[in-house]
């Protein structure tokens, strides 16, 4: 899935944002890696994985 330049202009309005035209492109980069990085996850088996809040497992003293 490829965020389009129109969505990205959607998403900052929705957003309260404004973008120059350079920056909205910047933007629209960072979401389709973001996007791009989901998938490649969604690919791999979790299955039985217990969700975590953090890596590395903290004890509170």
């Amino acid at each position: 899935m490829k965020i389009t330049i129109e969505e990205a202009r959607k998403i900052a309005l929705l957003s309260r944002l404004e973008f120059s035209a350079e920056d909205l492109e910047k933007m629209r980069e960072s979401m389709n890696s973001i996007l791009t990085h989901m998938e490649e996850l969604n690919q791999h088996d979790t299955e039985g994985v217990e969700p975590t809040a953090h890596a590395v497992e903290q004890y509170n003293v």
